[in-house]
């Protein structure tokens, strides 16, 4: 079958796309459809007109982007100027633009606003192949006829031809025959009626009366979402929920196979965890509506409208995602400051991800910083599926793997621990009080509980975590509030390196078996796949990136 149809829609709306064009596509009804048949290096603008002229047939996926869409509009202008079969599919319960409106005046609608979306998507293919499979079958006119119809209807021609004969008399008969059945339908109604209106004026008590169609409800507000690896989650927001035993339906198509799954019901939350049975079958994008369910003050059931549908897109992992996006998301520690764009790890990770990328995917890459910050909402940023690396001088420790569900890769390098002091005083240990400040909540804190069990002359200060924290370590410093203070020795050396300071590394001259900083990425305890990409470049540079730390005792890898 050599039918052919070109599918208009917005990028919002591409997994409505994906899925029309994988199930017309099993009727073996051959689409076209941006960017998947545009050829490397083909152009755009020559290429869309082109495959419009081609094609029997344009579907367009109506929306509220669409109807601001000037591509969907312009495409749809070629296809009727071009005598095409235009079908508008409506996904959400929008009018068309006064544009699209004019030019799909006389068209056939199809509306896809209640689930599931694979019953009008075959709907749709019922049509496409009577339509085009009709025009292939249809031999042309003869000399003297004309085709009844117009393409940009979605409405089938017929082969009759149009003359200017007066009806014919069996013509007029027919006429008729309709007009008295018309007329006996309409005594019976009037007789009907009447016969209502005396049983209620003579024979008056209860009747069985039908109920009239409850008022719908606005629907809930679905958002478009990118989720990776872990439970799939839906997440919406209701205006509805002071209902009383209110409830929501929820249903689920995939749209790499355009299969619907059965509705969930009596969902008691604006969210839901998708079960694993399902999950391991999600291979890609994943359309879903909602809709409320209450009781009203009678006891009756009332339901909202089906929301517009919205998209997951899911993926296995973070690496899946960095492959089909060409991005990677990072949040860095605020301690790297205005160096952060010559860090070491910044560095790495770009080259690293970018060799993968540029060996694996057509895609570009390109690494996207976010804004930074520290301690906890460091690394709960990552837990929460917010980001997808830490880097910046980030400790690896047990406690933190342990602590935020999260693993280091393997140490880029290994650095020591230093004791900051104004530089014309000395190390206060065997002073009767040495005051040391320290971040309370960072790896310093270990090192600073060990020198107080060594020496009694400790005295701990520690500070409060937040942004700037080592800039007010240092000011506590120059106004004598403290002697000391414990930082990583590459802080020290960022924050420190001036004329008032004095830095000296906390070696083994100092405590024993001193603690060593293992500086790595942070990353999502399931994303295996991505560590292993990280730890075999960190392999490879292992030489480079050592020159970036101090070496010190118990260091790994």
């Amino acid at each position: 079958m050599s039918c052919q149809v070109y599918i208009s829609y917005t990028i919002d709306d591409k997994a409505t796309a994906d899925a029309v064009c994988n199930l017309v596509e099993r009727r073996k009804i051959r689409c076209w459809i941006a960017p998947r048949d545009i050829l490397p290096g083909e152009n755009w603008a020559e290429a869309i007109p082109k495959a419009i002229s081609a094609c029997d047939a344009l579907v367009v996926i109506l929306s509220g982007e669409a109807n601001k869409s000037s591509h969907v509009l312009r495409e749809v202008e070629l296809a009727v100027s071009a005598g095409k079969y235009v079908i508008p599919i409506r996904i959400e319960d929008v009018e068309p633009s006064q544009g699209i409106q004019y030019l799909i005046q006389t068209a056939h609608w199809l509306d896809a606003l209640t689930p599931p979306l694979e019953r009008h998507i075959e709907r749709l293919a019922d049509s496409l192949e009577a339509l085009l499979c009709r025009d292939e079958k249809t031999s042309p006119p003869s000399d003297g006829q004309s085709l009844k119809g117009d393409r940009r209807t979605g409405v089938g021609a017929t082969s009759e031809p149009v003359t200017d004969h007066p009806p014919h008399s069996d013509q007029l008969d027919r006429q008729k025959l309709a007009f008295s059945i018309f007329a006996g339908l309409v005594m019976i109604g009037l007789v009907a009626f009447a016969a209502t209106t005396v049983f209620d004026v003579f024979l008056p008590g209860e009747r069985n009366e039908v109920a009239e169609p409850l008022p719908s409800s606005p629907a809930p507000l679905l958002e478009k979402q990118i989720q990776v690896g872990g439970n799939l989650i839906y997440r919406w927001k209701d205006e509805t929920r002071n209902r009383q035993n209110l409830t929501y339906e929820i249903t689920r198509t995939l749209v790499s196979t355009g299969k619907s799954f059965p509705n969930e019901k009596n969902i008691d939350a604006t969210s839901w965890r998708e079960n694993r049975a399902f999950q391991e079958k999600v291979l890609g994008n994943v359309v879903w509506q909602v809709r409320a369910r209450w009781e009203n003050d009678l006891g009756e059931i009332e339901r909202s409208d089906w929301s517009a549908p919205a998209t997951i897109e899911y993926y296995q992992d973070t690496l899946a995602r960095i492959l089909d996006k060409g991005t990677v998301q990072v949040i860095s520690s605020s301690n790297i400051q205005s160096r952060e764009a010559r860090s070491v790890e910044l560095r790495f990770l770009d080259e690293a991800l970018s060799a993968y990328v540029n060996e694996h995917s057509t895609k570009p890459f390109r690494l996207v910083r976010n804004r930074r910050t520290q301690g906890t909402e460091l690394f709960e940023s990552l837990a929460f599926d917010q980001f997808d690396v830490i880097v910046g001088q980030t400790s690896a420790t047990p406690e933190r793997e342990n602590k935020y569900n999260i693993v280091f890769t393997n140490p880029l390098y290994t650095d020591i621990q230093a004791i900051v002091h104004l530089r014309n005083e000395s190390v206060c240990f065997d002073n009767q009080i040495c005051r040391i400040l320290f971040s309370e909540s960072s790896t310093s804190a270990a090192s600073a509980t060990r020198l107080q069990q060594k020496f009694d002359s400790v005295s701990l200060r520690p500070v409060k975590s937040m942004q700037g924290i080592y800039n007010e370590i240092t000011n506590k410093l120059i106004r004598r509030e403290a002697d000391l203070a414990i930082m990583d020795r590459n802080i020290a050396l960022r924050f420190a390196d001036g004329d008032e300071f004095g830095i000296r590394n906390l070696d083994s001259s100092i405590l024993s078996d001193p603690p060593c900083e293992r500086i790595s990425i942070a990353t999502k305890r399931f994303d295996s796949r991505l560590r292993k990409v990280l730890n075999d470049a960190i392999s490879e540079r292992k030489p480079d990136l050592a020159k970036e730390g101090t070496s010190c005792e118990g260091a790994a890898g």
